[in-house]
């Protein structure tokens, strides 16, 4: 437990948690973070908050684990926030708290937060990523950045190397979206890191789940046995309440017709769409643009400032289509989505959980539809077992215009561009399916090239893998 004077108040009885309001914590926080989380417009507290940031404010270390979209960032950033004005940080002091993100974009996403939280405080924030100028990072961490957001290898970077950034006085270390960040290959960075900064802080761990991977970065981290605090694991459903799931089956070579007819009927309406491979979006996107269907799209072969600046575009407009890889679901909170569409199917449980959590976030409502062929339905079973009930959707295809699939084809066939991101685009495809971790029902050998050849509009060839 990290005890200042800045959570006596707390431990003297002070605070009055009679309801879930954020307003019943306003004895114990300052009136300017109040004032703020009002204009942000959150009145209640989620289940997850409502756990967590008492125990926080107290100076308790925490392992929390929580379903995507239940609110854990702002459950982490009022404490921290808190902490640091209480503390009275001033830019000389220099950091006093660091928030660990897997990403950019959630590191970006986060900062945006920060920022708003700290409306009515005078200390300083800021963030550091991989892709942005190192340089200009540098002379900011000299100037003084009291709550700093990071994405791992560029925080060991400037720890390493950055001889004016003053973490000395370090009093709080987050870890958000802990299992995500081992995903991605972090874990000698984090123990790294871990020896880098000073022992003595608050510390508090966030995940969407737990494993033995987050249990050894747990055991990383956090120095003393923290409060352990997890929401979902004793609940009949794992996906969020608001959140209607359904799944259709679909013959390879209609897959496409189906989701230009979704699309175009949706089209006031804000949807991702989830496809298993980078060009696969690449070409979708493309082709899709080119016949005035307008999508956005998000991948991670592009720049840094390219996905940042579609990420945060997506999340202005209040209708749109985001063509996506995983590097979308998990993490960022894209605000207000009506419809999760996965074309292509995630490779396990886990992964179409994170998809869905994009939508019916915080208490929200939103949609979930999942493609299927007949050979694939066995995954609904899977779902199952995993807490994950998804209802079956008909389809009348008297109303799909399957007509228009030679045009759609010739288009592809007339344009070099889209006929070279084409075949590209199938061979990911196939090589992502080929690779699928469920491989007794997502079985590439029950898959009819010559029908995925023709139904993705790719190529008039047929492929054969090496």
């Amino acid at each position: 437990m990290y005890f200042t004077e800045a959570n006596s108040e707390i431990l003297e009885g002070k605070a009055n948690f009679e309801n879930n309001s954020f307003d019943s914590l306003k004895n114990i926080i300052s009136e300017g973070t109040i004032k703020a989380v009002r204009e942000m417009g959150f009145q209640k507290m989620t289940e997850i908050q409502e756990k967590t940031i008492p125990r926080l404010l107290e100076g308790y270390d925490i392992r929390a684990t929580a379903k995507t979209g239940s609110g854990k960032t702002l459950a982490f950033l009022i404490p921290v926030v808190e902490l640091i004005v209480k503390l009275r940080y001033k830019p000389r002091n220099g950091t006093g708290a660091i928030i660990i993100a897997p990403t950019r974009e959630l590191a970006l996403q986060t900062y945006h937060v920060i920022v708003s939280l700290m409306k009515y405080h005078n200390q300083t924030s800021g963030f550091v990523v991989g892709g942005n100028p190192r340089k200009a990072e540098a002379e900011n961490l000299s100037k003084g950045v009291n709550v700093l957001v990071a994405t791992p290898g560029r925080l060991l970077d400037h720890l390493k190397n950055t001889l004016h950034f003053n973490y000395k006085n370090l009093s709080c270390l987050v870890i958000d979206e802990a299992d995500r960040i081992l995903d991605s290959g972090f874990q000698e960075e984090m123990k790294e890191i871990v020896q880098l900064i000073p022992s003595h802080r608050q510390t508090m761990l966030f995940s969407a789940t737990k494993d033995h991977r987050t249990d050894g970065l747990a055991r990383l981290i956090l120095k003393e046995k923290p409060l352990e605090i997890d929401i979902q694991s004793n609940r009949d459903k794992v996906t969020a309440e608001g959140l209607e799931q359904a799944y259709l089956l679909c013959p390879r070579e209609k897959k496409f017709l189906l989701l230009h007819k979704f699309i175009k009927k949706h089209h006031k309406e804000k949807v991702m769409v989830f496809f298993s491979s980078y060009m696969a979006v690449v070409f979708y996107h493309d082709f899709l643009n080119f016949i005035s269907v307008p999508v956005f799209c998000i991948h991670g072969k592009q720049t840094a400032s390219k996905r940042i600046s579609t990420f945060l575009r997506f999340c202005r407009e209040e209708t749109g289509v985001l063509l996506c890889t995983n590097i979308a679901s998990r993490g960022l909170d894209f605000p207000s989505v009506h419809w999760i569409v996965q074309y292509d199917p995630p490779d396990d449980p886990k992964e179409y959980i994170h998809r869905v959590g994009r939508t019916a976030r915080a208490g929200g409502t939103g949609k979930a539809l999942l493609f299927l062929t007949d050979h694939e339905l066995d995954f609904v079973r899977i779902l199952k077992a995993y807490k994950v009930n998804v209802d079956f959707m008909d389809i009348d295809w008297t109303k799909i215009p399957v007509e228009i699939h030679d045009e759609l084809e010739n288009i592809v066939m007339r344009n070099t561009h889209l006929k070279k991101i084409a075949r590209r685009a199938f061979i990911n495809t196939y090589r992502s399916y080929e690779g699928h971790s469920l491989k007794k029902i997502f079985d590439i050998n029950k898959v009819d090239l010559n029908k995925v050849i023709n139904y993705r509009v790719y190529i008039k060839v047929r492929y054969v893998p090496d």
